[in-house]
């Protein structure tokens, strides 16, 4: 057969069939070499995951976020890209997406792994019912290129001592301690006035907060976060806030503005005046609201979880 050397083929992609990779087995010598460099590459994954919070400890385990997995798959010379997203119909607001992760080689870009995901299934807590659209469409993407590149690299975070299970892929997750999670129902983490977790109770009890008769009971999940706030920043008492015109300049830390110009800072205070923690934020925007602050506006995130958590309640 002759092959024309002078075609271009850098852009040519090429899904890797079963027979070719069966072809292309290592050695013992080489597959030995291979799992060095991936222990290598693993202990600096390891110390770039620490260092940006890129993963998430539940339960026994740490599961890296999606930002985590990208880096790694950038380590092995390939990249990931969202091929598809679409509605599911007969459902309030589910999506599916489908992430391909590819590699560049001397034959042209070759897909060597997929996956798809969905969001906002039945079962699948807040996000089912309780969440922006845009949102659910999101998570549905950020769970398809995560649950891509662990197929192909899940080994080498095992290596690193890290779960392979990505963060997005978990559970449901709530909030236990500072960086500590405990797992809950599929994907969401309720809604704000269902009953706090057994894990919630026992951080107040580890906070030194002492239960009236009958307060359990009658305790939601957002008064519970609200309790927890309160008592790391050391006050019981809540700071009555107001909403400042849009014209107003901020004089005090008690103030805050709620409007197309309102700052982090803003966006925190007008929680904290709703009784709303940060959990409850993460919550509502389906990934930490500094990492979302990233790409969006503190208005944007602000009107995220009024839409989730209901219309406020500003003096």
């Amino acid at each position: 057969m002759t092959i024309d050397r002078n075609i271009d083929i850098s852009t040519e992609l090429v899904v890797a069939d079963s027979h070719s990779i069966s072809t292309l087995a290592p050695t013992a010598m080489e597959f030995e070499a291979s799992l060095d460099e991936a222990s290598a590459k693993a202990r600096v994954m390891k110390q770039v995951i620490s260092a940006n919070n890129l993963a998430v400890k539940i339960g026994g385990g740490e599961h890296i976020k999606v930002e985590g997995w990208i880096t790694l798959a950038t380590a092995y010379g390939c990249t990931a890209q969202i091929v598809w997203s679409r509605k599911i119909e007969g459902y309030i607001q589910a999506y599916e997406a489908k992430a391909e992760v590819l590699k560049q080689t001397p034959n042209g870009v070759v897909v060597i792994g997929s996956a798809e995901a969905e969001c906002g299934t039945r079962g699948d807590g807040q996000w089912e019912n309780d969440s922006p659209e845009y949102a659910v469409r999101s998570m549905a993407q950020t769970r398809a290129i995560s649950k891509a590149i662990a197929g192909v690299l899940r080994w080498v975070v095992v290596l690193a001592g890290y779960s392979g299970t990505p963060y997005d892929e978990m559970s449901g997750v709530k909030k236990t301690g500072p960086d500590t999670f405990a797992a809950s129902s599929r994907g969401g983490g309720g809604s704000s006035s269902s009953k706090p977790s057994a894990a919630q109770f026992d951080y107040l009890v580890d906070l030194g907060y002492q239960f009236e008769e009958g307060e359990k009971e009658a305790m939601t999940r957002r008064e519970a976060s609200a309790k927890i706030e309160e008592l790391k920043s050391g006050s019981n008492q809540k700071p009555v806030q107001k909403q400042v015109p849009d014209d107003e300049p901020i004089f005090s830390d008690d103030d805050f503005i709620i409007n197309e110009n309102m700052l982090q800072k803003d966006l925190e205070k007008a929680c904290k005046s709703q009784g709303w923690s940060s959990f409850d934020l993460n919550d509502a925007l389906g990934k930490n609201y500094q990492d979302y602050l990233q790409d969006n506006t503190p208005y944007m995130a602000w009107s995220a979880i009024c839409s989730v958590n209901g219309k406020p309640n500003l003096v």
